[in-house]
């Protein structure tokens, strides 16, 4: 369920954001192609060197046992 509300979140603050003119993209660490894109380090890179927020959800991949918190830490480092 959290991993679930982190992307509802996200897609309240992409709308919030694009409201005032900011482009941005949600991206998520699982397949879900209406909502968001799937997380690909390089497509994230690319979106901010467009000048994009991107706003990451859903986890990281990497386990059932941590929350969405940890994934803004570990996917920092790679």
């Amino acid at each position: 369920m959290g991993m679930l509300a982190t992307v509802i979140n996200a897609l309240a603050l992409q709308d919030a954001l694009e409201k005032e003119g900011v482009f941005t993209r949600v991206l998520s660490a699982h397949r879900d192609e209406e909502v968001s894109e799937l997380f690909i380090r390089r497509r994230a890179v690319r979106h901010l060197e467009k000048k994009r927020v991107v706003i990451f959800a859903g986890g990281d991949r990497e386990s059932l046992f941590f929350d969405g918190h940890r994934c803004g830490a570990a996917r920092d480092g790679n």
